[in-house]
């Protein structure tokens, strides 16, 4: 799935804050890719953050280019 994030109540897209596209890596491990400012296209674009995680054990790793910023 994808989900864009907006300012307000707006919906219109000079309003967007970040896009997200999740995915699947297993069935027990997602990773959610986070673009800052959001992208129309996800083709060749490295995302600004990845977060990998197992949501049934509510573990989660933020990464940021190839640092973890948060466990």
């Amino acid at each position: 799935g994808e989900w864009q994030a907006f300012r307000g109540i707006s919906s219109e897209l000079r309003h967007i804050i970040f896009t997200a596209k999740v995915i699947s890596v297993s069935s027990n491990r997602k990773e959610v890719h986070v673009f800052f400012p959001p992208r129309s296209t996800f083709e060749y674009t490295k995302p600004s953050y990845r977060l990998i995680g197992n949501p049934f054990r509510r573990a989660c790793t933020i990464i940021k280019g190839n640092s973890i910023v948060a466990q």
